[in-house]
């Protein structure tokens, strides 16, 4: 019998830093991947674990959170977007050693990292898949996420 996949809540925030758009990505010291973690907790889901992993790592909280889809690779991914408020930083350096920003073209730039660290220069297999992915999901449907974009104004209102 195979052995069983960790279920994975996995985070899309889509940010501005420093006036460049992109998505946030997270560092272990060895790779860069999406912010995220196992539904390990009892009775936890996984989108459950996208936010509750996405504040542990990154210190943003979700505003507004959405499935797009599921992603199996080494780990079963529920992939989430999620808007979210604050300030991207290093909340235990023990388990994020750097925080970065994913460009279209997926390059990297480190937005922050944690005193003396190392941070590998590769994305995981599986996050560089999900990105790939959502590049299309997010192109083919553009008014889901400009309705979603909605709930992000602090004067949003039912304007129908």
């Amino acid at each position: 019998m195979a052995p069983t996949k960790r279920r994975r809540g996995t985070a899309i925030v889509e940010i501005v830093h420093d006036g460049e758009p992109g998505i946030l990505l997270t560092n272990d010291g060895t790779h860069w991947m999406l912010p995220g973690g196992g539904a390990d907790r009892p009775h936890e889901t996984r989108f459950e674990a996208a936010i509750r992993e996405l504040y542990e790592e990154t210190g943003l909280r979700a505003t507004v959170a959405v499935t797009l889809f599921e992603h199996e690779s080494s780990n079963l991914h529920r992939v989430c977007y999620l808007h979210a408020t604050g300030t991207p930083t290093i909340k235990d350096a023990r388990e994020v050693r750097a925080l970065g920003l994913c460009r279209p073209d997926m390059s990297i730039r480190t937005i922050a990292s944690a005193p003396g660290a190392v941070v590998g220069a590769t994305l995981t297999p599986g996050s560089r898949a999900i990105l790939t992915h959502f590049a299309t999901y997010r192109a083919e449907r553009p008014t889901f996420f400009t309705a979603l974009a909605r709930y992000q104004e602090p004067e949003w209102t039912d304007r129908e």
